[in-house]
């Protein structure tokens, strides 16, 4: 689930929810990979997009299996589809 600004910032701040940040300046960021997100990431998640893009993610598990795959999005949708 794809949370807008104002979701990602009242669970941060008022619930003190815990998130990990990525950064995604690697990844090309279109409509393809958004609805990938969607459909296979099991967690919510928050895309702060600009000059430095970054993404929020609210799960430990997949943050973690993110890093130990150097952050390879490719692979990781793979995985899920299967």
């Amino acid at each position: 689930m794809r949370l807008t600004e104002g979701g990602h910032n009242y669970l941060c701040k008022n619930l003190e929810i815990e998130n990990f940040e990525i950064d995604i300046r690697d990844q090309k960021i279109n409509h393809k990979f958004l609805l990938e997100l969607d459909k296979y990431l099991d967690c919510p998640y928050y895309i702060l997009t600009g000059r430095w893009p970054k993404i929020y993610l609210y799960s430990e598990k997949t943050y973690f299996w993110l890093v130990m795959n150097n952050k390879e999005w490719d692979r990781f949708l793979r995985a899920n589809k299967a």
